[in-house]
């Protein structure tokens, strides 16, 4: 049965509560919308335009649009914490889940590390970028290369 949007909203921010227990992070609002291609959808109560459809992290947000026909394909089921495989092959890893650990190891770059800028050249994944990966991946039991594998 495929998941609405705002029961997506839901998953999203009991992954994201749990993930910021766990590395120790601040809790930032997560904007999670529908993409609106059309023009005429807006800006979300963040201040998104609704036609981004580009995950990304702020000092101030994480924005993570989602695609209509996405919605079809997801279950409402919320997956394991913490994931019992670190495979994005897998039921466990929907891509939402997958853009949520992405955009919160640069939440973890710059609250943790002090060494996050969206300006370095290549978006945020230069200076930082494989310290947090590799502190994120320790305090989950696996590697670095396994954690880069679902982002």
């Amino acid at each position: 049965m495929p998941v609405t949007i705002v029961q997506l909203q839901v998953l999203i921010q009991v992954e994201y509560d749990s993930l910021v227990v766990r590395l120790g992070l601040s809790p930032l609002p997560l904007d999670v919308y529908e993409v609106d291609d059309s023009g005429n959808g807006g800006v979300t109560a963040h201040g998104t335009d609704k036609r981004n459809a580009t995950p990304g992290y702020t000092p101030t947000r994480i924005v993570l649009p989602e695609q209509p026909g996405d919605l079809d394909a997801w279950s409402a089921v919320q997956p394991t914490f913490p994931p019992s495989t670190f495979d994005r092959h897998t039921d466990e890893w929907p891509m939402w889940r997958s853009e949520l650990w992405h955009e919160m190891v640069h939440q973890y770059q710059h609250q943790v590390l002090k060494n996050w800028n969206q300006a370095d050249g290549r978006q945020g994944h230069a200076e930082g970028w494989p310290d947090a990966v590799g502190d994120v991946a320790a305090s989950f039991g696996i590697t670095q290369a396994e954690l880069l594998r679902v982002l």
